[in-house]
């Protein structure tokens, strides 16, 4: 497939490669506002509650989830805010906040 520009937002340009996870005993925690047109919303919703380590913390019926990250050792929170930027139906995927651990969050 050709580099243009619709194959690189969409994570086209990524390679399948292996990732390594968190450094030992390290969390990392994230919010993101996802924006999704409204009648996507529960078919967005669904695939979000179904990825490990992701919670919904509010929804504005607008098309706006507000979503929580935490991931501990064996995780890596890039993975998982690519695969939302990249899901079906998803507008746009945004940091709000991050921060890292150097121990595993209770």
């Amino acid at each position: 497939m050709a580099n243009d520009r619709r194959h690189f937002l969409r994570g086209g340009w990524l390679r399948a490669a292996e990732t390594a996870p968190a450094p030992p005993g390290a969390s990392e925690i994230a919010s993101l506002v996802v924006h999704i047109r409204p009648e996507h919303l529960p078919d967005v919703r669904s695939a979000i509650e179904a990825m490990p380590c992701t919670e919904i913390a509010a929804e504005d019926p607008r098309g706006k989830l507000i979503v929580l990250v935490e991931t501990g050792p064996g995780h890596r929170l890039g993975d998982t805010l690519t695969a939302l930027s990249v899901a079906p139906k998803v507008i746009s995927a945004v940091l709000v906040y991050h921060a890292v651990a150097d121990k595993e969050i209770a």
